[in-house]
C-alpha cells in the first residue's frame, strides 16, 4: 500500500527518488514541491544518525548497481587513535557466483573490501559492515542483505573492546612489525626457544610494548642501523634488546628518528640485555 503524505497532492515515499542523501542513502523528492515536507524527511533522518551507533558504511542498491554489485556509504572510524576513511562507492561486484559475502573496511585501504564467506572473515584488522547472499544471481534489498555493524559496534575487530590493551603472543621464530602495529604488547607465551620481534623503521611517535612470560629469551631487534636506549646504556646500531627473565617487561617508543627509547613503567632493572 501507497503511503501518501500529502493528500492533496498525492506525493508519497514512494517518490522520494530524486535527490540522495550522502549519509544514509536515503532518496528525497528535489526541493521545491513540498519543501516543509522534504525539510522534515530531513530532520527525521538527521536525528535518527545522531542517535545510531552506526552512521556510516551502510549497504544498499543504487540505481546504477546490477543485481550482483552494490553500493556503500563511506565511513569513518578510528584504528588505534588514528581516524581511517572508506570512501562511499557504487557498482562494487561480487563475482564467484551464488552464495554469501562478506564486506568490510580495513586500515590500510580507502575502498570496501568484498570477499566470500567460504573463506571467512579476515584474520587482520577489519571492520564488519554487512553480509550479502546471493541467491540466481540476484540479491535482495529486503531478504539478502544483512546488515554487521551493530553486531561488532563498528569496532576494528583485532582491537581490544573498550580500549582494552591487544596482547599478540609469538611462539616460534620471528615477527616483523609494521607501523599499524603501533600501541600493541607482545609476549612470548608458548615458545620453547628463542622467538625475536623485528620492530619497524624508527618514526616519532611509534610504541611498542615486550613482556616475557616464559622463561625463554624474548628479542626485540632493530631496523637498518636503528638503535635501542635502556637508561643509561644503548645497543649498537642495528642491534636489539633481549631478556628472559619472567615478568620483565619493556616499553619501546621513538621520541627520535632512528633511535628508540625505554619509557614509562618499564621494568629495565632485571634481564634486558643490550648487543
Amino acid at each position: 500500500m501507497e503511503m501518501h503524505i500529502d493528500s492533496e497532492t498525492g506525493y508519497s515515499v514512494n517518490t522520494f527518488t530524486n535527490v540522495r542523501d550522502t549519509h544514509s542513502g536515503v532518496w528525497y523528492r528535489l526541493w521545491g514541491a513540498v519543501p516543509a515536507y522534504t525539510n522534515i524527511i530531513r530532520m527525521i533522518w538527521s536525528l535518527c544518525r545522531a542517535l545510531a551507533a552506526v552512521g556510516g558504511g551502510r549497504v544498499y542498491r543504487d540505481s546504477s548497481d546490477g543485481t550482483a554489485t552494490f553500493s556503500v556509504t563511506a565511513l569513518s572510524y578510528l584504528y588505534r587513535g588514528v581516524v581511517k576513511t572508506m570512501n562511499a562507492s557504487t557498482g562494487n561486484t561480487m563475482s564467484g557466483g551464488d552464495g554469501v559475502y562478506s564486506i568490510y573496511a580495513i586500515p590500510s585501504s580507502t575502498a570496501v573490501q568484498v570477499s566470500a564467506v567460504g573463506g571467512g572473515w579476515p584474520t587482520g584488522p577489519h571492520v564488519r559492515l554487512a553480509q550479502i547472499t546471493l541467491s540466481a544471481g540476484a540479491w535482495s534489498q529486503i531478504s539478502g542483505v544483512e546488515d554487521q555493524r551493530s553486531v561488532c559496534d563498528l569496532r576494528v575487530m583485532n582491537e581490544g573492546p573498550s580500549g582494552t590493551k591487544v596482547v599478540t603472543p609469538l611462539a616460534t621464530g620471528t615477527l616483523v612489525l609494521a607501523a599499524s602495529d603501533c600501541g600493541t604488547r607482545y609476549v612470548n607465551t608458548g615458545s620453547s626457544a628463542m622467538v625475536q620481534f623485528t620492530l619497524p623503521a624508527a618514526t616519532v611517535g611509534l610504541w611498542y610494548e615486550f613482556a616475557v612470560t616464559v622463561a625463554q629469551s624474548l628479542r626485540v631487534a632493530t631496523n637498518g642501523t636503528d638503535t635501542i636506549r635502556i637508561e643509561g646504556n644503548t645497543c649498537s646500531a642495528g642491534g636489539y634488546t633481549a631478556s628472559n627473565t619472567i615478568g620483565d617487561a619493556i616499553t619501546l617508543e621513538c621520541v627520535e628518528t632512528g633511535k628508540w627509547t625505554a619509557v614509562g613503567g618499564s621494568r629495565v632493572a632485571s634481564g634486558w640485555l643490550l648487543n
